[in-house]
């Protein structure tokens, strides 16, 4: 985890079950990721830590039998 923030300086930290927005950390050092760990570990079993990257928008696709049906922002 330490070395994921060393490299991109600042990550994203959220539980690896479905958030639905919560428990979702921005973590820019050692201290916020430790308080991120703590909290996401006390109702997760896993966590996810992706770089962080300002974005306009997020779009998520819907995808049935291998045709989109939805794409929404």
């Amino acid at each position: 985890m330490i070395e994921l923030l060393e490299k991109y300086r600042t990550i994203v930290c959220k539980p690896n079950n479905g958030t639905w927005w919560e428990k979702i950390f921005l973590v820019k050092n050692s201290f916020e990721l430790e308080i991120a760990s703590y909290e996401i570990f006390k109702s997760a079993w896993a966590m996810d830590i992706s770089p962080y990257y300002q974005i306009e928008n997020e779009w998520r696709t819907i995808i049935l039998n291998g045709k989109i049906k939805l794409i929404y922002r």
